[in-house]
């Protein structure tokens, strides 16, 4: 009886081990991102994110999803809206409907007729694609610092040797 308990075991357990590794977030209709999001896992994206999207697996862009940002993943299928560059270290989809308005950095490229893409494509390999992204990334971040001296008020701009000594 122990036998035949452990084998039903070992049954159950090895069906459900890989519906457990698999997991996939949703950011339904009615939700808005302001700011950069960072995802682990598969992720469906119904609502508006105004910022960039990094995601180490596929993102699915619904057709009522929206994004002002750039987007990073390792595959992507996209029926709603994206405004700015695609970074994919895999396959990108853009299905009838689907509107990119933003350059592709993609291994390779499914585009509906009925897509509209506003931008240029570049095929290349996955190393080159993150290295894009990785390029993209320093340029913000130098953009950053430089806006938010510009912005720095009087005082800031006054006593800026000292603040930087002081921090």
């Amino acid at each position: 009886m122990k036998s035949f308990f452990n084998q039903f075991k070992r049954r159950i357990s090895s069906a459900i081990e890989p519906m457990a590794r698999h997991h996939l977030n949703v950011l339904d209709e009615g939700t808005s991102v302001m700011g950069d999001i960072n995802l682990a896992y598969d992720t469906r994206i119904s609502c508006t994110i105004l910022g960039d999207v990094h995601c180490e697996h596929k993102i699915i862009i619904d057709k009522q999803g929206r994004v002002e940002g750039y987007v990073f993943a390792r595959e992507i299928i996209i029926e709603g809206t994206i405004e700015k560059d695609i970074y994919c270290l895999g396959n990108a989809r853009l299905t009838a409907g689907s509107v990119v308005l933003g350059n592709l950095y993609v291994l390779s490229a499914e585009i509906s007729p009925e897509a509209i893409f506003k931008g240029t494509m570049q095929i290349t390999t996955p190393q080159e694609v993150t290295r894009a992204w990785e390029t993209r990334n320093e340029v913000q971040l130098q953009q950053d610092n430089t806006s938010r001296k510009s912005a720095a008020t009087p005082f800031e701009k006054q006593n800026e040797n000292f603040l930087s000594r002081a921090w």
